[in-house]
């Protein structure tokens, strides 16, 4: 026996364990039933419970009427309690049904304040950006009116300079110091600004100059340059036509006295239109001198 317990496995021998225990459990299950006699308890007076009256339509009842009486009755008196109970349960589940609507609502504020405090923050973030651009097209602004006044005003200096040279030049020129009178006006068309009006007298008084001084080809350039700037006055037009009698072209000096007194006709243009009769007179004795040559 001893050899064929040692070659059991384990769960042979838990089986056995099991059963005997489980044997043990159940005999003293049967034991305790069968062997001993209930014990009967003394009924107290207050107890005992009064016999109930049957009526002879009770008694004349059969035993299931009777019996689904009693289970009525016990029914009706349970449900009562069963009912507050289900209303307790009832206001508990709307409670809590309550308080997670409140909870819901509480979460879904937040986020609304989430969301409206990143669209708060965004639109700041570009109402921001949209000042400081403003801001800075404004200073910008305020930089180029600056820089622009101080050119302005440098210019300015500039062109008062260059009239107060060519005053310098007409008092040579009164002086017939024709050379110093050049180098004024030509220091005056340094300093004005291209195409400034005042450069149309400069270069008629340096023409002037130049043809007294005998530079005929310098007077020219310097009368063609007068007409470019302001082409509707005459006196560039007679300054050119005194040029070319310099360098004894009188027929083309000629049809410029003529081309005068056709274009300007105003009473503004007398003076020029006088000079440009002279002119013509003096052409025709040089075109008729050559004539008798």
């Amino acid at each position: 026996m001893i050899s064929d317990f040692t070659e059991w496995g384990i769960s042979e021998v838990i089986t056995v364990v099991v059963t005997i225990v489980f044997l043990y459990v159940m005999s003293k299950d049967f034991m305790g039933g069968k062997g001993k006699k209930p014990v009967k308890k003394p009924v107290s007076v207050q107890e005992q419970k009064p016999e109930e009256k049957t009526t002879p339509k009770e008694e004349n009842k059969p035993a299931e009427q009777k019996e689904q009486s009693e289970e009525s009755k016990e029914v009706k008196s349970e449900t009562p309690k069963e009912e507050e109970k289900k209303d307790e349960l009832d206001d508990l589940l709307d409670e809590a049904f309550d308080r997670m609507d409140t909870e819901e609502n509480i979460v879904d504020q937040a986020w609304d304040n989430v969301h409206y405090g990143r669209e708060v923050s965004i639109k700041v973030n570009v109402l921001d950006q949209i000042k400081e651009s403003h801001m800075k097209a404004v200073r910008e602004a305020k930089e180029r009116e600056a820089a622009a006044a101080s050119e302005k005003t440098a210019e300015e200096r500039r062109i008062e300079q260059a009239i107060n040279i060519r005053k310098e030049g007409n008092l040579c020129f009164n002086k017939k110091n024709y050379k110093a009178a050049i180098q004024h006006y030509s220091r005056a068309v340094r300093l004005f600004p291209p195409g400034h009006i005042e450069l149309y007298l400069v270069y008629a008084n340096r023409s002037v100059a130049n043809r007294e001084d005998g530079n005929i080809k310098e007077a020219l350039k310097d009368a063609e340059s007068c007409i470019k700037i302001n082409p509707a006055a005459a006196k560039g037009h007679l300054h050119k036509a005194a040029a070319l009698e310099g360098d004894s072209d009188w027929g083309t000096a000629k049809s410029i006295y003529q081309h005068i007194l056709s274009k300007f006709t105003s009473s503004d243009d007398l003076q020029a239109r006088s000079a440009a009769n002279i002119g013509i007179s003096r052409c025709d004795e040089k075109l008729d001198e050559l004539l008798d040559y």
